[in-house]
């Protein structure tokens, strides 16, 4: 029965050894914050158990979910679904904009003065 133990144990750690090689190219960073969260009981067991399937602490895996939700979270926001109208509006606007208004205008010459003002260093800001 140990034995048997032992070569899961292997397996585990090889499949987890797999995983973490996305991670390879990230250097390790000292963790110096920290983030609690008061679980149930339920949750805890799940969360165990799964990551003693991957071979990594319970912490490990719940860093890595939560990075991978976030960055995944990130992707999304980042993204700008239009429709079809929408984007050939979008198209449209860009390829033939519209004149400027005398509004427009002004900004664009106060926003010209106020460069020619500023020293190099300034702007370097």
């Amino acid at each position: 029965m140990r034995e048997t133990a032992v070569r899961k144990t292997s397996k585990l750690k090889s499949k987890a050894a797999d995983a973490s090689e996305e991670n390879v190219a990230r250097p390790r960073l000292a963790r110096s914050e920290r983030l609690n969260a008061r679980i149930t009981p339920d949750d805890q067991v799940l969360l165990a158990k799964v990551a003693g399937m991957q071979g990594v602490s319970v912490s490990t895996f719940v860093i890595q979910a939560a990075r991978a939700k976030a960055k995944a979270v990130l992707r999304r926001q980042r993204l700008i679904r239009l429709t079809r109208r929408d984007q050939k509006a979008l198209i449209s606007a860009l390829l033939s904009p519209p004149e400027p208004n005398a509004a427009l205008a002004r900004a664009a010459t106060s926003h010209a003065r106020e460069l020619k003002r500023r020293s190099p260093v300034e702007l370097a800001r």
